[in-house]
């Protein structure tokens, strides 16, 4: 039997999210590409994946979103470092993912 998912909202549900992300990238034309996703079970929020924990930081810096708001976790051997902040009515998370570095915890430097 095949699965049915039931209704979905339709793309204009996704319209302030998506205008969010262009506001962003109008205004800060600088800030380093990522991967972006707007999915239509959670209309009123954006994804931002970055490649990197310096391209993350520019992105929170120019988003304002303050320092103490960020989590930072090991999940799959990898790192994940993420915050969340608002545009408007659209919910902003961002994060970046990379591989986790095993320490010598003796001295703190990579094994």
């Amino acid at each position: 039997m095949p699965y049915d998912p039931g209704p979905q909202p339709p793309l204009a549900a996704q319209a302030d999210a998506l205008r969010a992300l262009l506001h962003i990238a109008e205004q800060h034309p600088e800030l380093p590409g990522a991967y972006v996703v707007s999915r239509n079970v959670t209309p009123g929020g954006i994804d931002v994946q970055l490649d990197t924990p310096s391209a993350w930081e520019v992105w929170r810096g120019t988003l304002n979103v303050p320092a103490n708001s960020a989590t930072y976790r090991t999940f799959d051997n990898r790192q994940h470092l993420e915050c969340v902040t608002a545009i408007g009515k659209t919910t902003v998370r961002m994060y970046s993912v990379f591989p986790h570095l095993d320490t010598d915890t003796s001295t703190g430097e990579p094994a």
